[in-house]
């Protein structure tokens, strides 16, 4: 019994491999159906997954503030214009005509010395970079991680129903056998009330395999944040 447990393991990693190098169908139809690899798998759950986004996010502000902290060792130059216009100048009494008044101001400044301040904030804004930069790569590791288990684990849950639905066909097959043997005479009614035995044993294997494979789905579309065609 051992030996034949390690047969059927074997099997189903196996065919899980081979299914894998060529990529599986999430379509049991016999029409055209969806195709996810591996590597589509992760790369749509990158795409869509809500917290990757707003981490790239973070970066992209993170990134801003580096660029703001850089600014203060730059020359500061300020430029301010006025233009004041009027309709028109009366003194006593006399219309002189229109005066108009142009004022313009260039400004120009450098930190010298900040003791250090302006340094510190730069720095600062480099390892926020470096913290925001990590916290993605881990987010998506965690991502890539759920994405692979999930992909595999159906996999299996395919091979395992497949193989559970073979063992029940075979199971029925001769337990229709061995009815019409007793009624034949040539097998014993406990012959067929053992073979309806390994039947109904049977039957829920094939009942688990598939409620997992819809857990399963439906943990993976979640996860890819998008419909698949069944």
């Amino acid at each position: 019994m051992a030996d034949k447990k390690r047969i059927i393991i074997s099997v189903v990693f196996l065919s899980a491999f081979f299914s894998f190098s060529s990529g599986f169908c999430l379509d049991n139809s016999p029409s055209p159906s969806t195709e996810l690899t591996l590597n589509s798998a992760i790369l749509t759950a990158f795409q869509n997954n809500k917290d990757i986004m707003m981490q790239e996010q973070q970066i992209t502000i993170a990134n801003a503030n580096i660029l703001g902290a850089k600014s203060v060792f730059l020359p500061q130059i300020n430029l301010q214009g006025t233009y004041t216009y009027n309709e028109k100048v009366l003194s006593p009494n006399i219309f002189s005509g229109y005066q108009n008044d142009n004022l313009a101001n260039l400004a120009f400044s450098e930190s010298v010395y900040s003791g250090g301040a302006n340094m510190a904030n730069f720095n600062q804004a480099k390892l926020s970079l470096d913290v925001q930069q990590e916290t993605l790569r881990a987010k998506k590791l965690d991502v890539e991680f759920d994405a692979r288990r999930l992909y595999y684990g159906l996999l299996l849950a395919y091979e395992t129903e497949r193989i559970a639905k073979d063992a029940l066909t075979q199971a029925i097959a001769h337990y229709e056998d061995v009815k019409q043997m007793y009624k034949y005479g040539t097998a014993s009614r406990f012959d067929m009330l053992q073979s309806g035995v390994q039947v109904s044993l049977l039957e829920p294997d094939v009942v688990r395999a598939s409620d997992e494979i819809d857990s399963l789905k439906a943990e993976l579309n979640k996860l890819l944040a998008r419909d698949v065609n069944y």
